[in-house]
C-alpha cells in the first residue's frame, strides 16, 4: 500500500471514530428528551378529575372465585380497632397519624389497562442507587394477569396523605413521578387470571430514573431512603405493619391506613393472611416487619381479600421467596418492561 493511500484510510478511520463517539451523547440526550416529553404528557394525563375516579384494581374470593372487587362486593367489615400509630399490639385498620416512614415512603399509583384509569398502593424500596428510584406494589397493579399487557401511564405519588388533592401537572417538582419500566415475574403474567399461580407472584417492581422526574430521586441521592426488603419468607406469628389508601366502605382514599398484628398462613393459596379490614385501592401496600419512624422491612404486599365467612376480616399477601428477590434484581438493572423468569 503506498504512502498516500495508507495516510487515506488512517484519515476515514479517524473521522469515523469522532463520528461514532459524537453520536453517543447525542443520542443519549434525545433519548433522555423524549422520557422527559413521555413525563410531561403523563402529568398532563392525570389530571385531579382521572385521579379521583380511577378505579381501585382489588380482588375478592367469592364462591365464583376470586374476581375484582367492583364485581365481587368487597363488602366492608366492621370499624377496626386501634387508634392513630403503630402503639397498640393490634390494629385491624385505623388512621396513620405518625409521620415518619410510614407516610414518607408509602403513597398510590396511577396507571391504565386499557382504556381504564386504576389505582393502588405501593412502597419505596430501597435501590441503592442514584440514578434511579424504585417502588414496590402488586403485580396485578403492573400487569394485566388476564388479557395479557403491561401497565401505562404509571406514575407513584408519594406521601398522598400529604398532598392530596393534587394536580401532579402543576404541583412543584417531585411530588409526582413517572415510572419508566416495570419488572413482573413471568409465572404472573402467564398465570390466564387471578387464580393460584397468580397469587403466589403478586408483586412488581417500578423504576423512575433520576433526570426524568426532576433533579432529585424520591428515595434520597444514595437511593438508601426507603423500605428495605426481605425475600427469606415469613413465620407464623410474625408481627407486620401494612400501609396502604383503602377507598371503599368507611374509607375514602384520601387518608393513610395501616393495619398492625401477626401473621397466619392461607392454605388454599400458600400466601399469608393479616387481621386487616382495609378495602378497595389498598392492594400493593407494603408489609412492614420492624417498623421505626426511620424505616422498616417490606416482608409482603396487600394482594387479596375473602368477600365472606371466617377469613373476610384479613388481608392476605404472597410469600417474599426467591422468586421475589430475582424480580428485584432484574428491576435494577433492567433496560425496559421486564417479565422475569
Amino acid at each position: 500500500m503506498s504512502r498516500r493511500a495508507l495516510i487515506t484510510v488512517v484519515s476515514l478511520a479517524l473521522v469515523l471514530v469522532v463520528s461514532l463517539v459524537a453520536a453517543g451523547p447525542v443520542a443519549a440526550k434525545s433519548s433522555k428528551a423524549k422520557e422527559k416529553a413521555e413525563h410531561a404528557r403523563i402529568l398532563r394525563y392525570w389530571t385531579p378529575k382521572r385521579m379521583k375516579n380511577a378505579i381501585p384494581r382489588d380482588f375478592v374470593l367469592t364462591k365464583r372465585g376470586v374476581v375484582p372487587a367492583g364485581k365481587g362486593g368487597n363488602k366492608p367489615s366492621k370499624p377496626g380497632g386501634g387508634g392513630g400509630g403503630g402503639s397498640t399490639s393490634t390494629v385491624t385498620g385505623a388512621p396513620w397519624t405518625e409521620g415518619g416512614a410510614g407516610l414518607k415512603l408509602t403513597g398510590k399509583v396511577f396507571f391504565t389497562l386499557g382504556s381504564t384509569n386504576y389505582v393502588c398502593s405501593a412502597s419505596t424500596v430501597y435501590d441503592g442507587n442514584a440514578s434511579i428510584s424504585m417502588v414496590l406494589t402488586a403485580g396485578h397493579c403492573a400487569y394485566d394477569e388476564t388479557n395479557g399487557g403491561f401497565a401505562k401511564k404509571f406514575m407513584y405519588v408519594p406521601a398522598y396523605d400529604d398532598l392530596a388533592p393534587l394536580n401532579c401537572f402543576t404541583a412543584p417538582a417531585g411530588s409526582c413521578f413517572t415510572a419508566q419500566r416495570l419488572a413482573v415475574r413471568d409465572e404472573f403474567a402467564t398465570a390466564g387470571g387471578f387464580n393460584e399461580q397468580a397469587i403466589q407472584h403478586d408483586w412488581a417492581f417500578a423504576v423512575f430514573d433520576n433526570g426524568v422526574n426532576g433533579d432529585k430521586n424520591f428515595d434520597g441521592s444514595d437511593g438508601k431512603s426507603a423500605f428495605t426488603i426481605d425475600t427469606n419468607g415469613l413465620k407464623p406469628r410474625k408481627t407486620v405493619q401494612s400501609f396502604g389508601y383503602p377507598a371503599a366502605g368507611k374509607y375514602n382514599g384520601q387518608d393513610l391506613i395501616y393495619c398492625l398484628g401477626p401473621v397466619a398462613a392461607d392454605s388454599n393459596y400458600g400466601s399469608w393472611g393479616l387481621a386487616c379490614d382495609m378495602t378497595g385501592g389498598a392492594s400493593g401496600g407494603g408489609w412492614v416487619a420492624g417498623y421505626s419512624s426511620g424505616g422498616g422491612t417490606l416482608r409482603s404486599v396487600n394482594s387479596y381479600k375473602y368477600n365472606g365467612g371466617p377469613l373476610k376480616n384479613y388481608m392476605f399477601g404472597p410469600d417474599f421467596n426467591a422468586e421475589t428477590a430475582a424480580t428485584y434484581q432484574a428491576a435494577k438493572s433492567a433496560k425496559g418492561n421486564t417479565l422475569v423468569n
